[in-house]
This record gives structure tokens, C-alpha cells and sequence, in this order.
């Protein structure tokens, strides 16, 4: 079981997840954005345009999240049907990414994975967590932050249940923690417009 969770995280990392580093303008910050608990499931209604990760047969649904302003297709996205963004504002750098792993046979073993998932860049600290509800699904918005490389991380994990499958599925954010000020807005819209469907 141990090696699996390892292999399918190492599947995530290798098809196209790897986290970029972001770059930052000088300065330090502390998260200071509020995260309102209401989430849409509705990401076409915020500009009218989303971006999308298409259902496939080896992952029965469909994700998106609100196309917005100055957010383009990160390098990893622009094949395999991949949803990964990216925003850059002079040398600053946001970037937003749909990872997925392999189903497992439980709604507890795939919150295992996704716990699993949250650390994979190494030690951080929680400094947010809500539990919510989007699409009619329990999910969990996280915020953490790695001192040691000034990172912040946003996610918004959430178990997709299709047939006897539990599918692990995390929204995640990685910036600066200088950068939140410029980014935060963006992230909360898009989170909250997450959309997930069969």
C-alpha cells in the first residue's frame, strides 16, 4: 500500500504537477487574505470563461475553474489535457494546478493520499483550515505556508466518489508569501469557483 501511495504520487509529480518555483519581488508579508466559506460550484459565472480538465475513462470528471484576467496556461497544461495556470505580475509568479492520483477503494484511504499529497513539498505549516462543502462534496481549503523558502500554499482538497471509486483531487496554489497581496483575490475567486463534475 505504501509503495502505491508512493508510486501515484510520483505519477502526479511526473506527469506534468511539478510545482514551479515561484519568483518574488523584495519584501516579506504574512497572509492576511480572508477565505469566505461560500463556494459556488459555478466557474463559467465568474467571467464567463473557465478553464477545464476534461473527463477521461481513467478519470471519469470533469474540473473547472473560472477563467480570469492576466491567468494563462502554464507550460505544463498546454498538453495531455492537463489544468494548470499561471499569473505574473513584473518578476512575481502565481501558480494554480488541478492534481489528481489513483482511486482508491475508500473515502478514507483517498483523504490519506491527499493528506499525503499536501506535504509533498516538504515541511510546511497549516495556518488555515476550513472544512466546506462545494458541488454537494466535503472538501477541505488548507493554507501553509514554507518559511525556509518564503512559499505559500493554497489547497482545496476534495474525494470525488464515481461508481466504487474514490478519486484523491487537490486545487493548489503555490506563490511567494511576499506575492499575497497581489494574488490572494485571484485565488479565492477561483477557488470558490471551483467546479467538479461527472
Amino acid at each position: 500500500m505504501r509503495n502505491d501511495f508512493r508510486r501515484n504520487i510520483f505519477r502526479a509529480m511526473t506527469s506534468g504537477a511539478l510545482i514551479l518555483a515561484g519568483c518574488s519581488q523584495p519584501g516579506s508579508g504574512t497572509p492576511t487574505a480572508e477565505h469566505p466559506t461560500s463556494y459556488s460550484c459555478q466557474a463559467q459565472a465568474v467571467t464567463g470563461e473557465i478553464y477545464t480538465r476534461a473527463s477521461t475513462p481513467k478519470e471519469p470528471f470533469t474540473v473547472s475553474i473560472p477563467k480570469l484576467p492576466g491567468w494563462e496556461p502554464a507550460a505544463t497544461a498546454r498538453t495531455d489535457n492537463k489544468l494548470a495556470v499561471v499569473k505574473t505580475i513584473g518578476i512575481s509568479r502565481s501558480l494554480t494546478m488541478l492534481m489528481s492520483l489513483d482511486p482508491a477503494s475508500s473515502n478514507e484511504q483517498a483523504a490519506e493520499q491527499l493528506d499525503g499529497l499536501t506535504k509533498i513539498v516538504g515541511p510546511v505549516k497549516i495556518t488555515h483550515d476550513e472544512t466546506i462543502e462545494i458541488c454537494g462534496i466535503r472538501a477541505t481549503r488548507l493554507i501553509a505556508t514554507a518559511g525556509e523558502r518564503a512559499q505559500q500554499y493554497d489547497y482545496l482538497n476534495i474525494v470525488y466518489h464515481v461508481g466504487d471509486d474514490y478519486y484523491p483531487v487537490q486545487l493548489r496554489n503555490q506563490m511567494s508569501i511576499g506575492d499575497v497581496p497581489l494574488f490572494s483575490a485571484d485565488i479565492d475567486v477561483m477557488f470558490q469557483g471551483f467546479q467538479i463534475g461527472s
